[in-house]
């Protein structure tokens, strides 16, 4: 046998070591990248706040518009009542509160879409996601332009 084999033998034997530590670290970054790609992400917060903000901005919901334009934040009180709400909240598995107040914290008028039991958002509860938001809104009470606030509650069923 050739000197020359004998090395080059040795060599492939002396880097099989390397290639397992190679083949390891490959396998561990595609793992974990995979892993990231495949985690669960949680974006009930996300469609809460998007569902509370199609109150201020959706002309089919309690928005104030004219002939004109619509008012974003000004909100409509004829358009604030449970049918009209139903309608642009059209669904079985979330619950809505929408109650206007004025700058005393006195509620002038309150709608409730689905009625689940809102206390179960002082129940740490896995069937449940509760979204809270207070905003300050403008409302028209027989053409006369107020002040006031507009605290919205949603829950929603997990599935």
């Amino acid at each position: 046998m050739k000197k020359g084999a004998f090395i080059l033998s040795i060599e492939i034997l002396q880097s099989i070591p390397k290639l397992i530590a190679v083949s390891l670290v490959i396998v561990v970054v595609v793992a974990a990248f995979q892993i990231y790609i495949n985690r669960d992400r949680n974006v009930t917060d996300i469609e809460s706040h998007i569902l509370a903000e199609r109150f201020f901005y959706s002309k089919d919901c309690a928005l104030y518009s004219n002939e004109v334009r619509a008012y974003p934040g000004v909100i409509d009180l004829s358009k604030f009542n449970e049918n009209n709400l139903g309608n642009c909240y059209a669904s079985d598995d979330i619950s809505f509160k929408f109650s206007l107040r004025d700058l005393d914290k006195n509620i002038i008028k309150e709608v409730k879409i689905n009625d689940f039991s809102f206390d179960l958002c002082k129940v740490k509860n896995k069937n449940f996601n509760c979204y809270f938001n207070r905003q300050y809104v403008l409302y028209f009470d027989n053409n006369i332009e107020k002040q006031g606030l507009v605290d919205t509650q949603i829950v929603i069923k997990n599935e």
